[in-house]
């Protein structure tokens, strides 16, 4: 009986230590208000990456051919009999990935010549940084990319008849994007409304990233030195937007639906980069008067 006590007594005890770490390890993530410390309204700069694509496809075939100074596409080695996948005119990539060509198989005779190059937004040429010659049979025309960020490359794969004459080429551009982050800048029309006023929110998107967002806002009081979040619209409709690179967007925000007293208060939005866990908040401070 006194064993048992005892086991009961040392299990207690045991669970208690135990309970105190885990709050201990804990507390400094859970407790408090999570936007309780002061929130930008901007993060990064204009113009941080000097590589930026507003567009799906920024380059057209012949300004690609023309820069790079390859020869046309002639379809006498890469055809429909033969690819499985050809280069795209312009794509965006990870570092490390394995881009190129797959083909059947390079036909008898032939040689494939596989170069990626470094180059400027305007395509001069850098530095070639990879060639790799591919022999007869072989179907995977590729090259791995270098683990550097925020670069340009042109990918080529030529094909070489017996004598080593270039019969027909495909090339692209591809770009291997920065780190993924948030840079954007939120702002509002006014500093102070009333209780019923309509809030223009803007959103900019500095790039070169593209940013995604869902249609709830957060917003705030200042009440006894500390945000307090206010209640919002029960409803709110499930749906995300995308904001690409160097473009801004307006959203309007009824304030009556947020029930606001006179005083400080803050707008957030919360900010991802496509594709990815990357998130932020940003906040524009106003006033209710």
């Amino acid at each position: 009986m006194l064993k048992t006590l005892f086991s009961i007594i040392t299990i207690c005890i045991i669970a208690v230590f135990g309970l105190w770490i885990y709050e201990s390890m804990t507390t400094k993530e859970t407790s408090g208000n999570p936007y309780s410390e002061a929130i930008p309204s901007q993060m990064g700069e204009p113009d941080s990456s000097k590589y930026m694509f507003t567009e799906r496809f920024p380059y057209t075939e012949e300004e690609i051919l023309e820069k790079t100074g390859y020869g046309s596409k002639t379809g006498e080695g890469f055809n429909s009999s033969n690819m499985i996948a050809p280069i795209a005119d312009f794509q965006i990539n990870q570092p490390g990935e394995e881009q190129g060509t797959y083909i059947e198989g390079i036909p008898e005779e032939h040689t494939v010549k596989v170069e990626l190059i470094e180059r400027t937004k305007e395509l001069e040429k850098m530095a070639k940084v990879k060639e790799v010659t591919y022999k007869e049979g072989e179907k995977g025309l590729v090259a791995t990319l270098p683990e550097k960020r925020d670069q340009l490359y042109s990918l080529s794969a030529e094909m070489m008849n017996g004598n080593g004459e270039v019969i027909d080429t495909y090339v692209g551009i591809v770009y291997v994007t920065p780190e993924p982050e948030v840079n954007a800048e939120v702002s509002i029309d006014k500093t102070s409304y009333s209780p019923t006023d309509t809030m223009d929110f803007r959103i900019t998107n500095f790039g070169p990233s593209r940013l995604s967002y869902g249609a709830r806002f957060i917003i705030q009081s200042y009440e006894n030195e500390a945000w307090e979040t206010v209640e919002g619209p029960e409803a709110v409709v499930a749906m995300e937007y995308i904001l690409l690179p160097k473009e801004s967007t307006t959203h309007t925000v009824k304030l009556e639906s947020y029930d606001l007293e006179k005083g400080k208060h803050q707008i957030i939005k919360r900010l991802g980069v496509s594709d990815t866990e990357v998130e932020e908040g940003l906040a524009a401070e106003f006033n209710i008067q």
